[in-house]
């Protein structure tokens, strides 16, 4: 069910292109994405030097967490997550418009109970990342764009039933490779906005501990040999995807949508994973700069 439900949203905007094709000339709009107004900005006749377009979206989400961590215990923990996610685009300069930046910030928290209920888990995590995206194809109603991504990873476990370790401490940080998906339609009179982002991380590193190993023979007894990982899509597969609808008010956005945060790793005999599903909900706020 969880997969019909994402396939039907990502072809949404396929399926809404009817009244596409007076979308540029529309004068009812009312907010412009930077794919929209990098898209009238190439094509004006006077074309004027693009310095930036500001696109900020804030989204609060709510969802499920399922969480497995064999330092820990050898059951999963589900539950309940709460989080805060706040996406920032900027067209620059370079490449008369084509490339933007990108900052990611997300801040989220669980409560995970283990399957027969008598153990409890608190979990949180709070990422950063900075990128640039080249937009390799801009049509009126059709933006694509490819890119990387700088990531930052800091969290934790807490598991109430433990006594000698009952937490785990994360960190990482990676490179990953971005694509950015837009599609602009018109729906009841106005003009809606579908994104979609697909973050997969190539390279980086972490900390784990080994295995049988704790955190006071790492941090005050010294042992730390090989704590830190080189991680690949080998040895810790990850995705993240984000999906959201936009619909226009007066001079910002309401904006809807679907995240997928998963994350694993396997090092030292120890394996963990934290799949993220989340319903999102917030605004988006558009401003514009050009400089004549």
């Amino acid at each position: 069910m969880r997969l019909l439900l994402l396939t039907f949203w990502a072809c949404l905007p396929l399926w809404l292109a009817a009244e596409n094709k007076d979308y540029p000339n529309n004068p009812e709009a009312t907010t412009a994405s930077p794919a929209a107004t990098l898209q009238q900005v190439a094509t004006s006749p006077e074309r004027a030097p693009l310095s930036g377009v500001v696109e900020r979206t804030y989204l609060l989400g709510v969802g499920y967490n399922h969480v497995y961590d064999s330092y820990l215990s050898p059951l999963d923990y589900k539950g309940s997550t709460l989080g805060f996610t706040r996406i920032g685009e900027r067209t620059m300069r370079r490449g008369q418009g084509r490339w933007s930046q990108m900052t990611y910030f997300d801040l989220n928290a669980s409560h995970l109970n283990n399957p027969v209920g008598n153990a409890t888990t608190w979990d949180g995590e709070m990422q950063f990342n900075y990128g640039q995206h080249y937009h390799v194809m801009t049509q009126p109603t059709w933006n694509f764009s490819l890119g990387g991504l700088l990531g930052a990873h800091f969290g934790g476990t807490y598991n109430t039933r433990n006594g000698n370790n009952p937490g785990q401490m994360r960190m990482a940080v990676d490179l990953s490779a971005s694509a950015v998906a837009m599609r602009q339609f018109t729906l009841w009179k106005k003009h809606w906005t579908w994104r979609t982002q697909c973050d997969l991380p190539l390279m980086g590193a972490f900390f784990t501990p080994n295995y049988g190993q704790s955190y006071y023979e790492i941090f005050t007894l010294g042992h730390t040999h090989e704590n830190v990982v080189f991680s690949h899509p080998f040895n810790a597969p990850s995705v993240r995807l984000i999906s959201t609808i936009s619909i226009p008010f007066g001079t910002s956005s309401l904006t809807l949508g679907y995240k997928a945060d998963i994350r694993q790793s396997t090092a030292h005999h120890l394996d963990r994973h934290a799949w993220h599903h989340t319903f999102l909900i917030g605004y988006t706020k558009t401003l514009q700069f050009l400089k004549r």
